[in-house]
């Protein structure tokens, strides 16, 4: 886990994060158009960032799961159009993770792609193979009207991972999946993605305070992203159903501490 801290402007009163994830770049099924209108809004809109959750490009590899012959691009072409596509954000990107289909050259050749990406953009400092911890600060909140003293910037925190499919290939499995990560931080958000299946919730749990010697309240906002990827056939051979490709969108607010998610 590395710990990330982004420090954006004051005068944001909404924080708007586009999770990018599971894209699958080199793909057949691979939906670019979708991912560049995402990319123009990071782009064009002051107030809505990206983290990347792993997974950007596809790598079939002789050794992998998928098959090889069916790509579009090689791995390194996947590489340099992932740079392409993100080039125009880079200075929007508050994280970077890698997922299992990137994993698969590191295992074998011990090369980790998605570094050339961060690298590329001067943002390695924000890359993890595992997982990145976010500590995003922007907004103010003040605590006196009158005079403005007292004026500090809202902060939360975001633990991002790629995840993984031992929960099974249910609803109710994915949100357990999703919902085990929560136990390994008590971020105020967790995200993952793989399991394709755009989900949210919210939890909540007693944080004991051993200064005053009682117990806060605590709540985390848990997300799943969404895959940029229409239903490919190893899918149905292996009779798995259609996701949704519908993106949600984490909302966090600069004058209070408040998180959403939209779809």
């Amino acid at each position: 886990m590395k710990c990330v801290r982004n420090d954006l402007p004051h005068d944001l009163k909404r924080l708007e994060i586009e999770i990018f994830s599971d894209m699958h770049l080199g793909s057949k099924k691979c939906d670019y158009m979708a991912i560049q209108k995402r990319i123009e809004r990071v782009k064009e809109n002051e107030h809505v960032y990206a983290i990347i959750l792993g997974d950007v490009l596809n790598n079939s590899t002789k050794t992998s799961v998928g098959d090889v012959y069916e790509e579009e691009l090689t791995p390194m072409q996947q590489v340099k159009k992932s740079i392409m596509l993100f080039e125009p954000i880079k200075h929007k990107i508050l994280g970077i993770c890698s997922g299992n289909h990137e994993r698969r050259s590191y295992k074998t050749e011990g090369i980790d792609l998605l570094y050339f990406l961060a690298s590329e953009f001067g943002i390695a400092d924000k890359y993890d193979y595992c997982s990145c911890l976010l500590f995003i600060r922007f907004g103010h909140s003040t605590r006196s009207a009158k005079t403005g003293k007292g004026s500090r910037q809202i902060c939360y925190s975001l633990y991002m991972t790629h995840g993984d499919g031992q929960g099974g290939r249910t609803f109710g499995g994915k949100a357990n999946g999703l919902h085990r990560r929560g136990q390994i931080v008590d971020a105020d958000i967790v995200v993952t993605g793989h399991t394709q299946a755009p989900l949210s919730f919210r939890d909540c749990f007693y944080r004991i305070d051993y200064s005053n010697s009682c117990v806060n309240e605590k709540e985390q906002l848990f997300v799943n992203a969404s895959a940029t990827l229409k239903y490919e056939e190893y899918a149905e051979l292996y009779g798995m159903k259609p996701s949704s490709t519908q993106s949600p969108v984490i909302v966090l607010h600069g004058t209070k501490k408040e998180m959403t998610v939209v779809m």
